[in-house]
């Protein structure tokens, strides 16, 4: 039996094994400082494809998405947790209202 038999696909499943090795580093903080936050984030981020392992995997299923729908619907819904933290700190008041945190969160990481 296919470990991946309760996954929508392989991909799914090897991104679940991804985001469960790297949660920890890629925990988005809550300090009431969104630009502390984000600066945290982001150098945790790009730490963590820049100089481990989990660079290469996530290059790999980064292109494996391209072709698969349900990889590339998960990993979609996966990076769009930096956008709770900053619709928290909309909020909050630390970011102005009109700001799309999706928007935010593409020209960030996109960049990264």
């Amino acid at each position: 039996m296919a470990l991946y038999k309760w996954r929508p696909s392989k991909g799914t499943l090897a991104l679940d094994g991804f985001f469960h090795a790297v949660e920890c580093a890629l925990t988005f903080p809550d300090s009431d400082d969104i630009e502390a936050d984000l600066t945290a984030q982001l150098r945790a981020f790009v730490h963590l494809v820049t100089r481990t392992p989990a660079g290469r995997a996530i290059t790999e299923l980064i292109g494996q998405a391209q072709t698969d729908p349900d990889l590339s619907a998960a990993l979609l819904a996966r990076y769009s947790r930096p956008c709770r933290g900053l619709r928290t700190a909309q909020t909050r008041g630390q970011l102005r209202a009109g700001i799309d945190p999706e928007v935010l969160v593409d020209q960030l990481w996109g960049a990264c």
